[in-house]
């Protein structure tokens, strides 16, 4: 992995190949990768634009971590995405980490950042308070379409399992 011109690259058969056209797999390792190495060090801004698309869904769990991380190393990253699901990770990382631990074993603590939401609506930027999101209540529908079920819901969060 290597850094030009504010891009990362990977080297695969002796070609440098910018990340964005890598695998969604193989970027979600890539920047883990990058973020150990310190190659994101010398950034102060990250742009993703649908960087989650085609992750499994415990690589968007662990992308959606991963960029409190990342935000708690003084980043700003900047996400562009479609994915209700994600961005419901996105704003209730304290339940993914905790999801992670119960259904997974995967024992992470990250401490959440700020998240502020915007969308574009009529031709307009609108922001949208995470706690107040119209989202919230589409979370246990859009769980269920994966076959998991509520099995512990309180006010700010829920805990799923698998049907």
């Amino acid at each position: 992995i290597v850094s030009r011109r504010g891009e990362l690259y990977v080297t695969v058969n002796g070609r440098e190949v910018p990340l964005r056209f890598a695998i969604s797999s193989l970027r979600l390792a890539l920047i883990e990768e990058a973020l150990r190495r310190g190659l994101l060090d010398d950034y102060t801004h990250l742009l993703l634009d649908n960087f989650e698309a085609g992750l499994y869904p415990l690589g968007r769990a662990k992308l959606a971590l991963m960029l409190h991380v990342l935000a708690r190393c003084g980043k700003t990253v900047i996400v562009a995405t479609h994915d209700l699901v994600f961005l419901d990770m996105l704003t209730h990382a304290d339940n993914v980490s905790e999801a992670l631990r119960r259904l997974r074993g995967i024992d992470v603590k990250v401490e959440p950042v700020d998240v502020a939401i915007y969308a574009i609506e009529d031709g307009r930027l609108r922001r949208y308070e995470p706690t107040a999101s119209f989202i919230r209540d589409y979370t246990p529908y859009i769980y269920a379409a994966f076959g998991y079920i509520p099995e512990d819901v309180g006010q700010d969060y829920a805990l799923f399992e698998r049907d």
